[in-house]
């Protein structure tokens, strides 16, 4: 955390100590939403550390509500691009990933166009914490 005030949406308890946040006791999924959400071209990145083989973690971008947003998502074994439009959720691409739970990790999500006639382009990486971030994009989708 840079200090920055969040909303926060869904069930959870949260806690920022040392600049790091947690989230337990969850019973769904939970959103931190910081700053405007109304910019077209969106990027973020997000530090992060898995605690159990079943956890996800996650990025939203272009979040409307928690029907309405695209996400980057990543687990021990799958980085995953969701869709959520008017309530339903769509994957459109996934690619395998192999992260170590209890180790840092930074995942990087790019959203970038979408006028009419124009798909957006969806981009994502995630890599190891105290490593050069790759150039490439590990996952990249269009909608």
């Amino acid at each position: 955390s840079d200090g920055q005030s969040y909303a926060q949406t869904g069930t959870g308890t949260v806690a920022i100590a040392s600049n790091e946040l947690t989230v337990t006791n969850t019973t769904g999924d939970v959103y931190l939403i910081l700053g405007s959400r109304t910019g077209s071209d969106m990027e973020g990145t997000h530090h992060f550390a898995l605690s159990t083989s079943v956890m996800v973690e996650g990025l939203a971008l272009r979040y409307v509500n928690a029907n309405n947003f695209y996400r980057l998502s990543a687990s021990t074994t799958t980085l995953t691009i969701t869709k959520k439009s008017a309530g339903i959720l769509s994957t459109l691409k996934t690619a395998a990933v192999a992260l170590s739970t209890g180790t840092y990790y930074n995942l990087r999500f790019r959203v970038t166009g979408g006028s009419p006639g124009v798909p957006a382009l969806l981009e994502g990486r995630v890599w190891a914490d105290g490593v050069v971030e790759p150039t490439n994009w590990t996952i990249t989708a269009s909608d």
